[in-house]
Parts: C-alpha cells; structure tokens; sequence
C-alpha cells in the first residue's frame, strides 16, 4: 500500500510531466510555425532533479535573455496546491521583485508593490497556475523593470538638457 507521500509524489511528478509535455509541444510548434507567438518562447528545460524530501527541482534556461536567465522551481509535495520556490540565477525570486520607488511602479504599471501582487505569494496562488504562468510574470515585470530605468534616464536627459516648461512624461509616456 502507498504512502500518502508516495501518493502525493506520484500526483506533482504527474502534473508536472503533463506543463513540460504541454510546454515541449508548444514550443516546437512554435519553431515550426514562426507566426505563432508563445511566451515560452526560447526556454530550455535543463534538467529535472529529484531530492531526498521528495522535492522535485525543475532547471529551466532562458534564451531570450543574456543574463539572469537560469530558472529553477523547487516544487514540493503539495504542489500544484502550494506555490513551487523560485529563483533566478540561484537568487530567491522574492529578492528580486524588491522594490524601492513604489511610487514610480504605481505610476508606470499600476501596481502598489511586486512582491504582493506576484503569483508565488501562497495569498495569490491558486492550483491552476503553472511554470508557464511564472516564467510569463517574470517577463512582464522585467518589462516594467526595464520601463522603469527608460524613464529614469528620460528624467535626467530631460533635467539636464530640455526647458522645465515643457512636460515630457505626460508627452513621451
């Protein structure tokens, strides 16, 4: 007779099976069809390594990107129920959601904080959420990231070289 955490095993290593079979698919079609637009798009499934607490380790690369781009997902056994442990470039995820100009991240994408609204947070993750749901999150907050520097160096090109009167974030943005 099975264990209950033989049981549970056997339901994560299933679910997750079936996000990298669909993911695979989608991936290939999408090499054979360029018109298809997918956001996993250029991601590599490295290696899937199983620990000794029955923790199940998903390695994942980014190709997109140059750097940070090495995912790793730490699924436990009450996964897909509980959020799976993130980290990029072997830097816990929540560290890089942190940050500090809440203001400027209100203004720019309408969010009050990353770390809060993130899927990964147990408050906001619900069983239907996939790697493939984390991997697009953590595209579209590079995106804003990537924003959010663009309208800082505006605001000091605009300082230092254009006249006050003129209100460039309400004309560019």
């Amino acid at each position: 007779m099975e264990s209950l955490d033989d049981k549970r095993s056997n339901i994560v290593k299933r679910r997750l099976f079936k996000e990298l079979i669909d993911s695979t698919i989608n991936n290939h079609i999408n090499m054979k069809y360029n018109h298809l637009n997918n956001h996993l798009n250029n991601c590599i499934v490295e290696s899937i390594k199983y620990t000794e607490d029955n923790n199940i380790i998903v390695c994942i690369k980014d190709e997109f990107y140059k750097e940070r781009n090495n995912y790793e997902f730490v699924l436990n056994l009450f996964y897909p129920f509980h959020p799976p442990i993130v980290k990029i470039d072997n830097i816990a995820y929540t560290d890089f959601l942190i940050e500090s100009n809440k203001k400027q991240l209100k203004e720019l994408a309408n969010i009050n904080c990353f770390c809060c609204n993130t899927c990964t947070y147990s408050k906001n993750w619900l069983g239907t959420m996939t790697i493939s749901y984390i991997i697009k999150e953590m595209k579209y907050y590079r995106e804003i990231r990537k924003l959010f520097i663009i309208k800082l160096l505006c605001k000091k090109i605009s300082d230092k070289y254009l006249n006050s009167d003129i209100d460039f974030f309400k004309w560019g943005f």
